[in-house]
């Protein structure tokens, strides 16, 4: 349990952590064993567990650093400048403007959540970040101008190419959507 602190201290403000010291409680969050550790990442339905071969801080500050990515995160103001890191050459993000709110954001929620969850594997090469414009309110006129794109008309959905990001000129390829009997893509 000591090398779980001290791995946990190294990355705290990046991934939330718990410990749980009773049986009780272990046996509701579905651990097994004493010593297990599970990785819950954001809209993903099942964890992921650290190797039983993860003994030492090292081993297990290296098994989190290569499986924190998620898939898909929603866009806050706590993690608003790490969403938008330097890319790495093979790394995808789709950005998609959604507010929850309305029958076509919901739809469109359930859609990423359920991509996010079967492309689980893809964790660090492929990136959804879900955009609730309700919640940048100042960002909506310049999301629009920089995607060419009108937020209002319902929900977007696009590649970026990140790796431009840096000069400050992204292509977002849009796709159109129409949420009456289902996604048209």
């Amino acid at each position: 349990l000591k090398e779980f602190e001290e791995a946990a201290e190294d990355f705290m403000g990046e991934i939330e952590f718990f410990a749980v010291v009773t049986s009780k409680w272990a046996r509701k969050v579905g651990l097994k064993r004493i010593g297990e550790v599970q990785m819950l990442r954001p809209f993903e339905e099942d964890p992921l567990f650290a190797p039983s071969s993860v003994d030492t801080e090292e081993e297990f500050e290296d098994w989190v650093e290569k499986h924190k990515e998620p898939v898909m995160q929603k866009l806050t103001l706590e993690n608003y400048f790490n969403v938008w890191k330097d890319p790495e050459d093979d790394e995808r993000m789709i950005l998609a403007f959604v507010d929850e709110e309305t029958r076509e954001g919901r739809a469109m929620k359930k859609l990423l959540d359920k991509i996010a969850d079967e492309n689980s594997e893809h964790a660090g090469t492929l990136e959804i970040v879900l955009i609730d414009p309700d919640e940048f309110p100042l960002m909506v006129d310049v999301w629009e101008d920089m995607f060419g794109i009108d937020i209002e008309e319902g929900p977007q959905i696009g590649l970026v190419d990140i790796s431009e990001f840096s000069s400050r000129v992204l292509r977002f390829k849009l796709t159109s959507l129409k949420c009456e009997k289902g996604f048209e893509v």
